[in-house]
């Protein structure tokens, strides 16, 4: 729970009293003491230097150590890990990585010059992995990803409403329950599909008031993006008896004194409702990697579909697709 407050609260740039007790007192029992010195160090880059990408790698190396001290504890004979942090870290640093040879740079007030945070998580999953290597020996280790990223050329800001339920309520749409998803997004439920549909309709007519210049019409992560801006601030899919709702990425930096409207409801000085949560540096490609240590080099093909993997995984146990679909 602290982790997921942790990580709501990032697009706000802090840690909540609460949060910040509960994800210590979760920690105590599951973090190595070797690392110590390294959560000390992290967590003075991410408080005093006010390195906000640290926030990721302190998080990513608690569940690594959360996942290494329930491993030794309960010896399962399959185990998964998910550490998000590096993807995190790309999506909004890439355009200060060695790696990247194009022409955009994040500007100074997002990360100073000379830092590479893409270098730094790189780095600590290394270190990491060689711990894990080392702790289970001859375990056989799979490692995946579902895509990977490329480059975002053109300039995007994506920004989060502060409290997607309040602004719903003022701009007159009635509902059941909200909750949030990534950054942007949101899913709002409804009573039925009728219910959902009128307010589908009222969302859509949400729009700048005086300005098109800011959101951008196209919000997917697409082959062809085009500059184009227009006056809706909202991109929504019907799913029924629920909305899924995307505050569109902007074009530019939130102007102060926006107004945007719907119907007959005014929201005034819109830009003090949200929070900047990224300053886009790349977009996924939809082709991921995996690795194998339970095949030597050159058994495995080049390439292979992302449903295979879980073959893959029966096959390390014998265990037939068909025998687990009965």
């Amino acid at each position: 729970d602290a982790l997921c407050e942790v990580t709501d609260d990032y697009a706000k740039g802090r840690i909540s009293l609460r949060a910040a007790v509960r994800l210590v007192l979760g920690a105590l029992p599951n973090i190595r003491w070797k690392s110590l010195g390294k959560y000390l160090s992290e967590a003075s880059s991410y408080f005093i230097k006010r390195k906000t990408w640290y926030r990721a790698i302190v998080c990513d190396r608690l569940l690594f150590d959360t996942f290494v001290t329930q491993w030794k504890k309960h010896r399962p004979t399959f185990s998964t890990l998910f550490l998000n942090g590096g993807a995190h870290l790309q999506h909004h640093y890439l355009f200060s990585s060695l790696a990247y040879k194009g022409q955009n740079r994040n500007p100074t007030w997002h990360v100073p010059e000379g830092e590479d945070p893409v270098l730094q998580i790189l780095e600590v999953y290394d270190e990491l992995l060689g711990d894990l290597v080392e702790i289970m020996g001859e375990t056989r280790l799979m490692i995946g990803t579902g895509l990977h990223q490329a480059p975002h050329e053109r300039t995007t800001y994506y920004y989060r409403l502060d409290d997607h339920a309040r602004f719903l309520r003022r701009i007159g749409i009635d509902y059941v329950d909200t909750y949030r998803l990534m950054t942007e997004d949101f899913v709002g439920r409804f009573a039925d599909s009728r219910s959902a549909s009128e307010a589908e309709s009222k969302l859509a007519a949400v729009h700048t008031v005086g300005r098109s210049d800011i959101f951008y019409v196209e919000t997917a992560d697409r082959a062809v993006r085009t500059n184009d801006t227009g006056e809706c601030i909202f991109h929504i899919e019907n799913r029924g008896d629920d909305l899924y709702l995307q505050l569109k990425p902007t074009a530019i930096m939130m102007p102060s004194n926006l107004s945007v409207r719907s119907e007959n409801n005014v929201v005034d000085h819109f830009e003090h409702l949200v929070s900047l949560a990224q300053y886009k540096n790349t977009h996924h490609v939809g082709v991921g990697y995996f690795a194998d240590s339970g095949y030597s080099k050159g058994q495995l093909p080049a390439s292979i579909p992302l449903r295979e993997i879980f073959d893959i995984i029966l096959a390390a146990f014998s265990i037939d697709r068909h025998d687990v679909a009965a």
